[in-house]
């Protein structure tokens, strides 16, 4: 069962990086023409919290597989390199608990998304789920003026926790790779 929760939670990590992808892209397309949809941004934050949990979930099964050595250092590397969303998963699977003690300077509830498009890397865009109330903020993607472009594609931040996306698709890569040759 490990290995099939495994490959599962593989393809599903693989198939809703494309969709953030492609969701990303649309919207920055349909920006212009002032044509995007609240749809269209509700699925982006949705496949963006599942890359998430399906990391998550890599995580919780990679530790418990029977055989599987987690001093392995493929798995090593993975388990550093997505401890924040560890942190972020936790933050959102306690939304009753939480949200009476989220402080008057914070995130969004569901916190924001900023991306580069595919055919313009010198354009940020972020999407701020929820209102703009006071208190309330969200950073964008950092540009690195020296080398003129942004330090990553696609980030989601929330409760102060910030995550490359397309950092996380690579490291459920790599893992994969691990995992095959294990």
């Amino acid at each position: 069962f490990y290995l099939d929760g495994l490959k599962y939670s593989f393809q599903m990590g693989n198939l809703v990086s494309r969709r953030i992808r492609e969701s990303v892209d649309e919207i920055a397309r349909c920006y212009s023409k002032d044509e995007y949809t609240e749809e269209q941004i509700t699925s982006v934050l949705l496949d963006a919290w599942t890359l998430v949990d399906v990391c998550f979930r890599v995580r919780d099964l990679v530790q418990q597989t029977p055989g599987l050595s987690s001093k392995l250092p493929g798995l090593q590397i993975f388990l550093r390199g997505t401890k924040s969303v560890y942190q972020l998963r936790n933050y959102v699977q306690h939304f009753r608990s939480g949200i009476p003690k989220i402080p008057n300077l914070s995130n969004p509830l569901w916190g924001s998304l900023s991306w580069t498009p595919t055919n313009d890397k010198t354009t940020c865009f972020t999407i701020f789920s929820g209102n703009l109330v006071g208190g309330v903020s969200a950073n964008t993607l950092t540009l690195d003026t020296h080398n003129s472009q942004f330090t990553a594609e696609t980030k989601l931040l929330a409760d102060g926790i910030e995550i490359d996306l397309n950092s996380i698709s690579e490291q459920l890569k790599k893992v994969t790779t691990c995992i095959s040759e294990w």
